[in-house]
């Protein structure tokens, strides 16, 4: 403990003399050493005369020991230790978090996704539901899905009471319920989303969760199919075809499967080849025409 306190000391003592004006001239004066020496002597001989208690090694053992031990009780009572070492942990983990951590929208992270979703972020409750719904990073649990679904469909998030619908259309996590699941998908619907239009459509067309409507199942399919919804493109072909809400028309009816055959979809180009055999050449020409009329104007 002697020596420790005494090599405190020493240093203290030894940083004083660094920063004593008779030292910062010896610095200064000693890139001048070749064309002053002198100088540099007078400043070496002053400097022994500005200091004799130190001379005394008897005196300055004690002086030593003192000012070390002083320093050692300062230090400890002006730093908390422990309170140090937590706070550089903290700052790591925050720093790790920050360069590592997920994100909800761009990683699809779950546990960004539920610190946003409890904050109340729509979007993050959708994609949470979502996630428990396909068991992407999490059990699959449908009834954990609705609960998100129905927290950011209430807050008006157009895919989410799209899906929250559907679950109640499918009886997923909740008895199903074909009035509940209308009353979400019109929501959806209203707002553009199509996969809700199409579903509307599809409600109307068989009557679920509302009275059977042929011309309002129409209506819904042309909505979604104006956003390139290839399925509901089918439907309206479907429908010219067997005349449901629409006067039957052959041409309207190869028309809308000619467009979704330009997203692959095979009952649309298997109905397209067998109702052109049954269509005159002026009629198989315009119903062409038309398809093309309406790619052009709708993608843009």
């Amino acid at each position: 403990m002697w020596s420790f306190t005494y090599i405190i000391g020493r240093l203290y003592s030894f940083v004083l003399s660094i920063f004593s004006p008779t030292h910062r001239s010896n610095k200064w004066t000693e890139g001048r050493k070749e064309s002053d020496d002198r100088v540099v002597e007078k400043k070496e001989s002053n400097e022994e005369l500005s200091h004799p208690d130190i001379g005394d090694k008897s005196h300055s053992k004690i002086l030593y020991f003192v000012v070390g031990s002083l320093l050692i009780v300062i230090t400890y009572s002006l730093f908390d230790s422990d309170k140090v070492v937590s706070h550089l942990q903290k700052r790591e983990l925050t720093t790790l978090s920050s360069v590592y951590g997920g994100d909800c929208f761009e990683d699809k992270d779950i546990d960004d996704c539920r610190v946003r979703a409890e904050q109340g972020d729509s979007s993050a409750q959708y994609n949470l539901g979502l996630a428990y719904q396909k068991g992407l990073g999490v059990p699959q649990d449908y009834k954990e899905s609705v609960k998100w679904y129905r927290k950011s469909a209430e807050q008006g998030y157009a895919e989410a009471q799209s899906n929250l619908g559907n679950m109640y259309e499918r009886g997923q996590g909740v008895l199903q319920d074909y009035k509940e699941s209308v009353k979400w998908t019109r929501k959806a619907a209203e707002q553009g989303d199509s996969f809700a239009q199409y579903n509307l459509g599809i409600m109307y067309s068989f009557g679920r969760g509302v009275l059977q409507d042929y011309k309002e199942s129409v209506k819904w399919y042309r909505k979604a199919a104006e956003q390139r919804f290839a399925e509901a493109q089918y439907n309206l072909g479907v429908m010219y075809d067997k005349g449901q809400g629409v006067l039957q028309d052959y041409v309207m009816a190869h028309m809308y499967w000619n467009i979704a055959s330009v997203s692959g979809h095979k009952g649309a180009i298997y109905n397209r080849d067998l109702i052109a055999k049954e269509m005159t050449s002026s009629q198989l020409e315009k119903a062409q025409d038309l398809a093309r009329e309406w790619m052009r104007t709708h993608h843009q």
